[in-house]
């Protein structure tokens, strides 16, 4: 029997957390850094804020991975998303049309 290992789906949020940490900075030292607001780290961070390729030329001066890094990372992480969310919907639409037919 094939035994599958857990999914853990790492935003670009992830990385950055890991190289803020790294370096030793707080999200306001790296906000002022990057020169974004507070929020808008904190978001970008918990990876409710998408990268745009404003950003991702951002991210690459500061930490040195290219832009496309930072570009890709983000499509596959929100590809991902989509990925988990789609079955969840699908369960649901079928839940309320079972209930729907009753």
């Amino acid at each position: 029997m094939i035994q599958h290992k857990p999914f853990i789906l790492i935003g670009p949020g992830d990385t950055i957390q890991e190289e803020i940490t790294a370096r030793g900075w707080s999200q306001q030292y790296f906000a002022e850094v990057i020169n974004m607001s507070s929020k808008s780290v904190n978001l970008l961070i918990n990876n409710k804020q998408p990268i745009t390729l404003e950003m991702a030329s951002r991210l690459s001066k500061v930490f040195g991975q290219s832009v496309q890094f930072w570009l890709n990372q983000d499509a596959i992480y929100r590809e991902h998303l989509d990925w988990q969310f789609i079955p969840k919907c699908r369960k649901r639409r079928g839940e309320k049309m079972k209930e729907e037919r009753r």
